[in-house]
């Protein structure tokens, strides 16, 4: 099985459409029986947009919930001392990075 938790998932986006497929495939290639169960509501929306950049459900408050469940279920696979997020100089460089100690904010 490869790394999943080293580094850049997708970068150069902040489009919902752009973001929760690659979120999706990222959880379904390290947990694949997790990851079907707990997004299983917005799986059928998912599947059925894929192809639909402009469809509306993209923007809805659905697609905003399935795309924080995602990124919560990433945290959960994260090994201790990592998080899956924005890349802390890049907000637009989403994937799995140390947690840096030095921020006691």
């Amino acid at each position: 099985m490869m790394n999943h938790f080293n580094g850049t998932v997708i970068y150069g986006t902040l489009l919902n459409q752009d973001l929760l497929p690659e979120f999706v495939a990222t959880a379904l290639e390290i947990n694949p029986d997790k990851t079907l169960y707990r997004l299983s509501e917005f799986l059928p929306n998912m599947r059925a947009l894929i192809y639909e950049h402009d469809h509306p459900w993209w923007q809805s408050d659905d697609a905003v919930h399935a795309l924080d469940a995602v990124i919560d279920l990433l945290n959960e696979y994260a090994p201790e001392g990592i998080y899956f997020g924005a890349h802390p100089d890049d907000g637009a460089d989403f994937g799995f990075w140390r947690v840096n100690d030095d921020d006691n904010s």
